[in-house]
């Protein structure tokens, strides 16, 4: 028995001492590859300033940036410096001291590092504007909090005032999964007799089983996340009118399978309320499903676009990107049968409510067709179902705002008064949806009005009646 207390103990002494080399060699090696993974995304760049280790302690500093197209030839101005310096320093365990006693393999510390503060900006008692704190235990897994430093901005040549309350966030990485959770009280923007803007609790949440090397290397992956608002106020102090927006609400999810490279994105938003003083809009309810991609097509889209932007003020290779896209990645993605569906746009326009979709499919597709401008191509392969019904009150209401539209370009309309200018697309209203119903082009059902739309094997119809491509 004693000799097994004894061999317990030398193991564990033997970790003690050998363990935080061990950690410092994974250390260097995991910030050289996560540096390598950054720039393998063409929106980010990532680069190791200084690395040094010893027996208990990790220094190292890297700069982040992003990748911003220079045009500074058509700006005339020097292209901006999106970039930050990144200040890390890693403890080594298994025994951790560097804030208090823990158990764990590694405390990091990473602080953005102080640099010309910009003329207006004030950051509280000289913080960092970005802070992280994380703990690695055991089993791998780093539990951190980070922090967004509050700040005040006041433009020097506009007098505009941005004053942010800063993010305090917590969040989880393990080899799997990854998890964040940050809140944030206000922003606020303002510029003298001009407007003001002010948003008062947000929060955002997001939630991914794969880890943040395959995030970073995969065109897809499988994650849940959310961003809400409580309130949003937008003030027109010209014309002396405000915007409410009440519990506001974006859910963004998406899904992976590696094995046959094919993900899913749905995107819903959701709203309590917005009010102006002409419009009260409630219970909004939207959700777009992008289906059927490709993670392949995905992480090409992400360099076409980055070299798009790159070549802006260079057409023979900006044309040269293009075709080559088209020619390597593109008909695989529509091989796949991609949809586009709005499969929920509902709401209510003054209390009168509103529902449709539109569901959109391309299939069949074998080849590309020698112009995408071909409008016979993707009339063959597209596939719509889509419908629209509207109460009686929202239906005029969109109507006015059509006609209102159409008769703004009229100088003899827009030389009336507001009151002359109502009356007559009041007036008009009722006549105008009135035609669209002899026409075909909507149906009145019990007091409200519905229109559908169908593209099937090149063949369409408008509420049921077949009409001509």
């Amino acid at each position: 028995m004693k000799k097994v207390l004894l061999f317990v103990l030398v193991l564990i002494i033997a970790v003690a001492l050998v363990g935080p080399k061990i950690v410092g060699s994974q250390l260097e090696d995991g910030i050289v590859d996560t540096v390598a993974a950054i720039n393998k995304n063409p929106n980010y760049t990532a680069s190791v300033t200084s690395l040094e280790s010893s027996w208990f302690t990790t220094n190292a500093e890297v700069k982040l940036g992003l990748k911003i197209p220079d045009m500074s030839e058509l700006s005339g101005r020097p292209p901006a410096d999106f970039s930050v310096d990144v200040i890390l320093t890693g403890y080594h365990g298994p025994i951790l001291t560097s804030d208090g006693f823990a158990i764990g393999w590694l405390h990091t510390v990473a602080v953005t590092k102080e640099a010309a503060i910009l003329e207006g900006l004030v950051l509280p008692n000289n913080k960092p504007f970005y802070e992280f704190n994380g703990v690695t235990g055991l089993l791998g897994t780093t539990t951190y909090q980070d922090e967004i430093s509050s700040i005040s901005y006041t433009s020097p040549a506009s007098g505009a005032v941005v004053m942010f309350s800063g993010l305090l966030g917590t969040g989880e990485i393990s080899s799997s999964s990854l998890a964040y959770s940050g809140s944030a009280e206000s922003l606020s923007l303002s510029e003298e007799g001009v407007a003001n803007i002010d948003i008062q609790g947000f929060t955002m949440d997001i939630e991914s089983s794969d880890s943040i090397a395959e995030i970073l290397s995969q065109g897809l992956y499988d994650s849940n996340s959310s961003i809400s608002i409580n309130l949003m106020k937008i003030n027109d102090l010209a014309q002396g009118t405000e915007i409410r927006v009440v519990d506001s609400e974006l859910l963004v999810t998406s899904s992976y399978d590696d094995e046959t490279d094919i993900g899913n994105l749905t995107v819903s938003t959701k709203l309590a309320s917005i009010d102006t003083p002409s419009l009260n809009l409630t219970d909004i309810n939207t959700v777009i499903e992008l289906n059927n991609l490709q993670g392949k097509f995905m992480l090409a889209y992400q360099d076409f676009s980055s070299n798009m932007m790159e070549n802006m003020s260079d057409p023979s290779a900006a044309k040269s990107n293009l075709d080559t896209f088209m020619q390597d990645h593109l008909l695989a993605q529509l091989q796949l049968n991609p949809e586009y569906n709005i499969s929920k746009l509902s709401g209510k326009i003054n209390g009168s409510e509103f529902d449709g979709k539109i569901l959109t499919k391309l299939k069949g597709v074998t080849e590309l067709p020698a112009s995408l401008e071909d409008p016979a191509f993707w009339i063959k392969h597209a596939s719509i179902d889509s419908k629209m019904l509207m109460q009686k009150v929202a239906a005029e209401f969109v109507a006015k705002q059509v006609m209102s539209s159409q008769l703004s370009a009229n100088p003899q309309f827009m030389a009336l008064d507001e009151a002359e200018r109502t009356q007559i697309i009041n007036q008009q209203v009722a006549g105008m949806l009135g035609g669209l119903v002899q026409q075909g082009m909507i149906t009145l059902e019990n007091e409200g009005y519905i229109a559908t739309f169908t593209l099937e094997d090149g063949a369409a119809s408008l509420n049921g009646n077949p009409i001509p491509l």
